[in-house]
């Protein structure tokens, strides 16, 4: 198994308060094009999961970014503050967890 991503590779976990499911989903569609369109994430495939258990709402996204700062260079651009706000506003701490959680991962080719 070898790294493939530098670490690079962000899961996004969102833990949605109960009935802000359409706004969240709202932000969500225009949170990747908005980091793809400034440079700010790879072309790495996307992924966009809602938890289909029909317990509390739990979002899931995963993308790479282009560098080790644009997570960082990310918070300082009005274009994705205006989006990263309103989506921290309807998280929520749920379980000992925290309503957003963001740890970056490697890519790692598996032998199968």
């Amino acid at each position: 198994m070898v790294p493939a991503t530098d670490g690079l590779v962000v899961v996004c976990t969102y833990r949605v308060r109960a009935g802000q499911q359409t706004a969240f989903e709202h932000l969500l569609e225009a949170h990747v094009p908005a980091l793809r369109q400034l440079g700010l994430i790879t072309n790495y495939p996307t992924h966009t999961l809602r938890r289909a258990d029909g317990a509390e709402p739990v979002y899931v996204e995963v993308f790479e970014w282009a560098s080790p700062d644009a997570a960082a260079r990310a918070a300082e651009v009005p274009e994705v503050v205006a989006i990263w706000e309103p989506m921290a506003a309807l998280c929520q701490a749920r379980d000992g967890l925290p309503g957003l959680e963001f740890p970056r991962f490697d890519d790692l080719e598996v032998q199968r």
